[in-house]
């Protein structure tokens, strides 16, 4: 409790979009090319584009999936779900999960 109360990245598997730093496993630090797809995703989003186009169009870009990408970098990933399949894809699911707040 004490780490997570100083602001301590306490978790197994950071979110898509960050790593832990290398010199200091309780700190997140951006993942530059997760970050980016991040980025498309929240353009797209906001331009209008629905969550199943935004899914369709990154595999059909070949982007890597969160998970698939975790695997492919040796990163830990969560177990169960998306993860008992041999390839997991984007889906309008995983795009939902991105929230676009109206600021």
């Amino acid at each position: 409790m004490i780490k997570r109360d100083n602001g301590d990245f306490v978790g197994a598997c950071p979110v898509y979009g960050y790593r832990k730093a290398d010199d200091n496993h309780n700190q997140l630090v951006i993942d530059e090319y997760p970050s980016s797809i991040v980025a498309d995703i929240y353009r797209m989003k906001i331009g209008g584009t629905s969550a199943l186009k935004i899914a369709e169009t990154l595999n059909n870009l070949g982007v890597l999936s969160p998970m698939e990408y975790k695997k492919s970098r040796g990163l830990p990933f969560p177990a169960g779900g998306y993860a008992d399949k041999d390839e997991a894809k984007w889906s309008a699911t995983t795009i939902t999960l991105f929230k676009v707040s109206a600021s």
